[in-house]
């Protein structure tokens, strides 16, 4: 039996900022050792929290490490900006209606158009002719010859004009690009406690762990 509740809401500045704030926080459950149990809803920009424990102790820390993932996550927010808003309807991979609809035509439609080249590439001209009536068709030359130019097409680009793409949008080896360009990620300031954010290696730090030695390492240091 919980003895013991806590009931608080916590208001954010837009209902996105609570849903990405919710979202980290629902999958951290309480420890079924540390006699607490935590509830979370959201409610447009609003987050309803309550707790629950048979000790007033344990009531304290379960709140007191609440509110330190949650300054973690609003200072992570404040330091990369506002979540930018998405469009469910386009970025979820579940099923919904437009998709649905457009999948079974798209289902419907190429298996339609498999079966008509199955037609027209195996069935003998007689038959087509003297019982479907169908006098006027292309050859069937072509039913084999595009499947082959497509294909041949597909390898030459494979194989072929997409490598020497890459090769010519390949920097030389004294290029200025192959040590930095205008899309590095340099080190930025952290929050203390917090993940740091990704950032490329300085070329000086590579070199300095790949071929000093130990003893010069130490000196520098």
């Amino acid at each position: 039996m919980n003895d013991f509740k806590v009931e608080f809401s916590i208001p954010f500045a837009t209902a996105r900022e609570a849903d990405v704030v919710y979202q980290v926080l629902r999958v951290d459950k309480e420890p079924p050792r540390s006699g607490v149990s935590k509830n979370i809803e959201q409610k447009d920009n609003l987050l309803q929290i309550s707790f629950f424990s048979t000790e007033i102790r344990k009531l304290r820390v379960g709140i007191t490490s609440f509110f330190d993932s949650l300054t973690l996550i609003t200072e992570t927010i404040q330091q990369f900006g506002p979540p930018e808003p998405v469009n469910r309807m386009e970025h979820t991979p579940a099923p919904y209606a437009p998709r649905a609809v457009y999948g079974y035509a798209m289902y419907i439609g190429f298996n339609l158009l498999f079966l008509l080249y199955l037609i027209w590439s195996v069935v003998p001209d007689y038959i087509l002719k003297d019982y479907l009536g169908l006098s006027y068709y292309p050859s069937k030359y072509w039913a084999i010859a595009i499947p082959v130019w497509a294909l041949t097409a597909l390898a030459t680009f494979a194989f072929i004009i997409y490598p020497a793409i890459n090769l010519l949008m390949t920097p030389d080896i004294d290029d200025i690009r192959t040590i930095t360009d205008n899309y590095a990620q340099h080190r930025k300031e952290t929050i203390p406690g917090g993940v740091p954010p990704v950032f490329d290696i300085p070329i000086t730090e590579v070199c300095r762990q790949l071929y000093l030695s130990k003893e010069i390492k130490l000196k520098r240091n």
